[in-house]
């Protein structure tokens, strides 16, 4: 279910993005410049918090409801959120005239406008024009010229900063959900697009940073084998339920440690045989 809280919002003229105000903790606001000149640090909303929280929509108007209605313009808007972090977010309900804008928790957190652009591109930074029937990950993926912008934005977490498994797999397959400002794409459909398929580089992660390769790698042994347990009939409901009980009360990387062990012993092991 989407759902949605309501922000007050003024439009300064047709060709700046909007000025939002938290209803509860209003934010000072002024209006950014046309998308040609995108500037992060203006126009900042306050992110929800736990006492506005979204209300259910009985009747969503959301760009996967619209149906055959006509298209409409989304206009992206920022939002600050705790330890100075900046998002841009694309809103999934389209601001009605004389209304208050709805802010959804599914709204989309998009990459860096850069990302949208060509390499080595004169142009300033700029998002691409968004309407109510463009604005789902897939649609948006696809907009991107430079996946590895992704990367910073977008990363898996250490394995010692997911509480669980599910999670962890949440991340990859339905995206991380930030409490009071949106959704982040599912990693899934990033590494798709531009992972390391068919023996070619992957295109979104950083080259020649062993941090990163190391994060990945981490964040991939689960996902791998969360995979081929499901291959073998199981739901996921069961395979994530068989790697819980198995972790026990081990944290995700104490887990992780565990099962590398594992893995090393069997592999001794095979070798002895092999030398026998």
């Amino acid at each position: 279910m989407v759902c949605h809280t309501r922000v007050h919002v003024s439009l300064s003229s047709p060709n700046t993005f909007p000025l939002i105000t938290g209803s509860q903790d209003p934010a000072q606001t002024t209006p950014l410049s046309s998308p040609t000149a995108f500037t992060p640090t203006t126009s900042v909303v306050s992110p929800l918090t736990p006492s506005q929280s979204f209300h259910s929509v009985k009747h969503p108007t959301g760009p996967q409801f619209m149906g055959s209605q006509a298209s409409e313009p989304l206009v992206p808007y920022v939002v600050a959120h705790a330890e100075k972090q900046i998002f841009c977010v694309l809103p999934l309900i389209p601001q009605v005239s004389g209304q208050d804008y709805a802010r959804t928790s599914r709204d989309l957190i998009l990459p860096p406008p850069e990302a949208f652009l060509a390499l080595n591109t004169s142009l300033p930074p700029a998002f691409p024009p968004f309407h109510t029937h463009n604005c789902t990950w897939s649609s948006v993926l696809s907009l991107v010229q430079q996946p590895l912008l992704l990367w910073p934005g977008y990363a898996p977490k250490n394995l010692g900063e997911y509480p669980d498994i599910m999670t962890l797999w949440q991340t990859w397959d339905e995206g991380v959900l930030i409490e009071g400002v949106g959704c982040m794409p599912p990693l899934r459909l990033i590494d798709e697009r531009w992972g390391s398929c068919l023996g070619q580089r992957a295109r979104w992660r950083p080259h020649g940073d062993p941090l990163a390769r190391t994060i990945w790698a981490k964040f991939n042994f689960f996902i791998t084998r969360i995979n081929a347990h499901m291959a073998t009939g199981h739901t996921i409901d069961q395979t994530l339920t068989f790697f819980e009980s198995e972790r026990g009360e081990k944290s995700v990387n104490q887990f992780h440690k565990a099962l590398q062990g594992k893995k090393s012993q069997k592999r001794q092991a095979t070798d002895a045989i092999q030398h026998t």
